[in-house]
């Protein structure tokens, strides 16, 4: 190959890199956007996926990503507690919505941790109940708790994670308010 065969990929080479420059500039001024930074759903969207990422590598860690993911933890706990029960006692103690419960069912059900049945009392409702693997999940799951709060903890005062608590639960309460509302809009324009 000739000289002049190779300048033409160089050139485009460095036509390249200033593109990605640009790019990583235009991201950086995204983040130092102030309307960005101190939106408190930056925050949250962040918090979230940091202890989604987090969840994930600790679940690797211990063994425990062939058989959990992310989500399925509220559902686990909740049969923990209280295994055989009807799918609307679950939605109450985990705080989910049954469209929510009924894909992490699904998963956990193709996963071996779960089974489902018709509840005999009442035909209209669906019963839940561990299997063996599920329940021997149990002791690992609350390990796996205990790092997650330790890591979290650590970060931390008592008053502050009280605080914390306490500020979430607003915004929790008022984001499921809001999303009520709109559910309920929604289904009455569709009615129309």
């Amino acid at each position: 190959m000739t000289a002049k065969q190779a300048k033409p990929s160089q050139t485009a080479k460095k036509r390249k890199r200033p593109a990605a420059r640009k790019g990583r500039a235009a991201k950086a001024d995204y983040w130092a956007d102030p309307q960005i930074r101190e939106a408190l759903s930056f925050y949250l969207s962040r918090a979230h996926y940091g202890f989604v990422y987090l969840l994930r590598r600790v679940q690797q860690d211990m063994g425990l990503d062939t058989h959990l993911r992310p989500g399925t933890g509220h559902v686990l706990y909740a049969l923990f507690e209280n295994d055989n029960c009807i799918i609307k006692d679950i939605a109450e103690r985990s705080k989910l919505s049954f469209g929510t419960l009924t894909g992490l069912l699904n998963r956990m059900e193709t996963h071996g941790l779960v089974k489902r049945a018709r509840c005999k009392e009442d035909a209209r409702a669906v019963r839940v109940r561990l299997t063996p693997l599920g329940k021997s999940l149990e002791p690992h799951c609350r390990k796996l708790h205990e790092r997650l709060k330790k890591t979290m903890h650590a970060a931390l005062t008592d008053a502050q994670r009280v605080q914390l608590r306490e500020l979430l639960d607003r915004l929790v309460c008022a984001m499921n308010k809001e999303e009520r509302r709109l559910r309920k809009k929604q289904q009455a324009s569709l009615q129309r």
